[in-house]
């Protein structure tokens, strides 16, 4: 397991821990192109994301080989689910059906504005949550 794929499953597994809370037993997520095949949902909900928000040209939930990360809480996610990030699809990590988390590429928080944020597992399409790039705080 690489070192950007060990912190991204640490990502997953601290979010879990809030998620789930410390006492108990989440998942251990996997990467989804390995992990065993699921039923598709019926339905897929975006929760959350976290963060929200970042400055311009910040990396965010910094990996070890310098990209940024995001997760998101959600509900009736798939090991085949990804993450869509501005229309591009990322990289994603299934942490579980309510936790996927992703490595999101410098050039999509480069400018100012708001980028639209879902999850895609098949044909099926989740609600979408705003992630804000900021000029300033």
């Amino acid at each position: 397991m690489s070192v950007s794929k060990s912190f991204l499953v640490c990502l997953v597994l601290g979010a879990a821990s809030l998620h789930y809370g410390c006492g108990d037993s989440a998942k251990t997520p996997t990467d989804s192109s390995k992990a065993p095949q699921t039923t598709p949902a019926s339905e897929l909900v975006l929760l959350s994301i976290h963060p929200e928000d970042s400055l311009v040209g910040e990396v965010f939930n910094s990996q070890p080989d310098g990209q940024a990360a995001m997760a998101v809480k959600c509900s009736g996610a798939t090991n085949k689910a990804v993450i869509v990030f501005a229309d591009q699809e990322l990289k994603t990590v299934f942490g579980g059906s309510a936790l996927l988390s992703a490595q999101v590429p410098r050039n999509l928080y480069e400018k100012a504005g708001a980028y639209s944020v879902y999850i895609k597992d098949g044909a099926i399409k989740s609600n979408s949550k705003t992630f804000t790039v900021l000029k300033n705080r």
